[in-house]
């Protein structure tokens, strides 16, 4: 549901190349964001609209060059205050300890809440979703 907005508003903010979903790994992909969704809550569904808020926490590995100490907090300090007005950051950023990977790379978190709102339609939702499984079961039949 919110996915696609989070992942755009966060790659407006942070300036990465991508966005993850899913816990941050040493060994993975570098100088892109992890988002790890902790929580989601649908706060409102009704009249064609939903809103909600989702909890969670983001990360970066990056080489130390790339990733310096309080990376999240210098760009949001230059980011575009209408996207910034959709999340509350904690004010505290995270060390996640790399040296058993390599001395050359850092790794930092920084928890989240972000606010979103969109159109919302049950029925259309439920049809969608209806045609996934029939499309589904009319590729096995197919094969047989």
């Amino acid at each position: 549901m919110y996915h696609k907005a989070l992942e755009r508003d966060l790659i407006s903010i942070f300036g990465v190349k991508k966005v993850l979903f899913g816990n941050v790994a040493l060994g993975k992909e570098q100088e892109v964001l992890y988002c790890d969704i902790e929580k989601n809550s649908i706060r409102q569904a009704g009249n064609g609209k939903a809103n909600g808020m989702v909890f969670g926490k983001i990360a970066i590995l990056a080489q130390a060059k790339a990733n310096p100490n309080v990376f999240f907090l210098s760009k949001k300090e230059k980011a575009n205050p209408k996207i910034l007005s959709r999340f509350s950051f904690s004010s505290i950023e995270n060390n996640i300890d790399t040296t058993e990977y390599d001395v050359f790379f850092n790794c930092y978190s920084i928890d989240f809440v972000y606010f979103w709102r969109e159109d919302f339609d049950p029925v259309k939702h439920k049809i969608s979703g209806f045609n996934v499984i029939l499309d589904f079961v009319n590729k096995i039949f197919e094969r047989i």
